[in-house]
């Protein structure tokens, strides 16, 4: 989503938030002394610590490792000031973060959120947890909470669709 977004000219930060997994930091292939974290301590670095990923000129805040596992971004009290920074540079900013399923940290990172989008895949994803998932992020997300399917069969969109033109 960041990406095509950056491809029709809109000026957009991704930011790995996950610090354990670091998915995003991979993909462009770093590993960087400072990150997020980092940024979120000192909001004056941010400028300094952002990769561009030059073929589609996204710009990535990645993740550092963590030299401490206990320490969450959520935690730090400058991560709304660095938010209001990346605001004020850029038209769309979005937060990668961990897994709803498996850590509240996502939930807790909905706070500096504007909006939410819950990516679910539907053959990996059993409905308790995405209620689960539903839960935790109402309680610190802003009002729209997007959920998009992924891997979902094709009888199912048949059936959506045959209850829609039912309906109509």
């Amino acid at each position: 989503m960041a990406a095509l977004a950056a491809q029709q000219g809109k000026n957009v930060l991704l930011v790995d938030c996950d610090l354990s997994r670091r998915g995003v930091t991979r993909l462009i292939d770093a590993d960087p002394e400072a990150g997020v974290l980092e940024a979120a301590v000192n909001p004056d670095i941010w400028q300094a610590l952002i990769t561009p990923e030059p073929e589609t000129g996204l710009h990535v805040m990645p993740a550092a490792r963590l030299g401490d596992p206990w320490r969450r971004l959520f935690d730090e009290p400058r991560l709304g000031e660095l938010v209001n920074h990346w605001r004020a540079h850029y038209d769309l900013i979005v937060l990668d973060c961990p897994p709803s399923a498996i850590s509240a940290e996502a939930a807790m990172l909905t706070r500096v959120a504007d909006r939410c989008l819950l990516i679910v895949s539907w053959d990996d994803t059993p409905g308790a947890d995405v209620r689960q998932m539903m839960r935790r992020l109402r309680h610190n997300a802003p009002e729209d909470i997007n959920l998009h399917l992924n891997r979902a069969p094709v009888e199912l969109l048949d059936q959506v669709l045959s209850g829609l033109r039912a309906e109509i």
